[in-house]
């Protein structure tokens, strides 16, 4: 790890990955289901204890695709985490370009398997200003959670949708995380998620 992420790091307390590459993200539309659905968001909603969607319009087709799965909390949606929430409603995870809000999942820190994630992706690395791109509220939340210290909180920005995620960890933990992404993606296979699933 270079010492200017190592700065970076500590003083947000976050790393990003990249999902999809720009191109694959607009391959099959809105409602295309890609590996990446398979091989990372599933396996991380199955860790985590909580999942919030801002920035629905219940007007929007977003709102009529996934309506059965949001739960109104607090100028937030709670996504149900009980059933099946990617099968059909693959446009709430896939939208980007300000059709939804951020989404923010949390994981209990002993939870958090990311030898089970990072393999998948295809690369990481850490922004200057990671509140680019994200819904401001989502961020407070975010920050309020990683305070707590029990969490790690991944966040799907609302400009990029699944092209991408923030992973925020308590620190020293999340120092950890980046070096287990950094190895992962640099040994994985290139295109392993940017690929849309037949």
């Amino acid at each position: 790890m270079k010492d200017s992420d190592r700065a970076l790091v500590a003083r947000s307390s976050n790393f990003t990955i990249r999902l999809l590459t720009s191109e694959a993200k607009w391959e099959g539309g809105l409602d295309a289901t890609h590996a990446v659905h398979r091989t990372v968001l599933r396996p991380l909603l199955a860790m985590a204890d909580g999942c919030w969607a801002y920035g629905i319009d219940k007007d929007g087709p977003l709102w009529k695709r996934s309506a059965d799965i949001l739960q109104p909390d607090r100028g937030k949606f709670r996504i149900d985490l009980s059933c099946d929430p990617v099968s059909g409603r693959e446009s709430l995870w896939n939208a980007s370009g300000g059709k939804r809000g951020t989404i923010v999942i949390t994981v209990p820190v002993e939870r958090f398997d990311g030898a089970a994630l990072f393999p998948h992706c295809l690369e990481a690395w850490v922004f200057d200003n990671p509140r680019a791109g994200h819904t401001p509220g989502a961020l407070s939340f975010t920050s309020k959670r990683l305070a707590e210290g029990r969490h790690v909180i991944v966040c799907l920005p609302r400009n990029n949708g699944i092209e991408w995620a923030e992973v925020f960890a308590p620190q020293p933990l999340v120092f950890d995380l980046y070096a287990e992404a950094l190895a992962a993606t640099a040994s994985a296979a290139r295109g392993l998620a940017g690929s849309v699933a037949g």
